[in-house]
């Protein structure tokens, strides 16, 4: 299994790597690590092997066991057995009452289709010019976490580690006020009669999403912040779909 590490010591994981030993449960503890980062708030303690805790502030939320060709999920005192997608209804509706403080702001999780006509939420990305802070770039640091949440977990699409990374974005209402053509979203949905991908409803199966990116897919062993940072502005497609009512 391929591993590398975090500057300050963390196991870091491609999901992918694990799925010689889930099988055929690997499409589930990929949905369920998607839909824990997505809709709540924890630290991720991952050992390398087979354990991934999730807590926050000391209070641990959940617990995965990985076995062969299926994972134990510890939520309090119930302990689900996974080996397909038919258990995650139960296991994120025990979420949802256990864990309701560790639950993620609804302010991170919707969109307003006018402002945010992709679902991509431009104004939690630490790219864009206006979270800069006084002394600081808006780009700094990203390189590290972009290396840290992504490489080696995205199939034929390297990311690796960068001194540096000069680039700052003015945000998606600055470019598309400036310069409506730029963005491929808004053409794709103009092309199609669409105001927004969300009348489109097509996004799930869109060329032009492919930057969208699963919260399921990303390494392994991630803090709260590095998700909340790095993850939750590019889901798109789970997004969008929370608009429509689909998820």
């Amino acid at each position: 299994m391929y591993h590398f590490y975090a500057d300050d010591g963390r196991i870091m994981t491609p999901p992918r790597e694990l799925m010689p030993l889930l099988g055929n449960s690997f499409p589930a503890f990929s949905e369920l690590l998607g839909h824990i980062r997505y809709f709540y708030v924890a630290d991720e303690i991952w050992d390398g092997k087979t354990s991934l805790i999730f807590c926050k502030d000391g209070d641990q939320m959940a617990s995965i066991e990985l076995k062969n060709g299926s994972y134990n999920v510890h939520i309090t005192d119930e302990t689900f057995q996974i080996a397909d997608e038919s258990q995650l209804a139960a296991v994120f509706d025990t979420l949802s009452r256990a864990a309701q403080n560790h639950r993620r702001p609804e302010a991170q999780l919707s969109i307003n289709p006018k402002t945010f006509p992709c679902g991509y939420r431009c104004d939690m990305c630490i790219l864009i010019k206006r979270n800069e802070k006084p002394g600081r770039s808006a780009n700094e640091g990203f390189a590290y976490l972009d290396w840290l949440c992504y490489h080696g977990c995205l199939e034929k699409h390297a990311v690796e580690r960068k001194a540096d990374f000069e680039h700052a974005c003015p945000g998606c209402e600055a470019v598309r006020k400036s310069n409506p053509r730029y963005c491929r979203y808004v053409n794709c949905a103009n092309e199609r009669g669409h105001n927004n991908c969300v009348e489109c409803g097509g996004h799930n199966t869109c060329d032009e999403m492919k930057d969208s990116h699963h919260p399921g897919q990303c390494n392994l062993g991630l803090t709260a912040n590095e998700v909340t940072k790095m993850i939750v502005p590019y889901n798109m497609k789970w997004r969008l779909d929370m608009w429509t009512g689909s998820r």
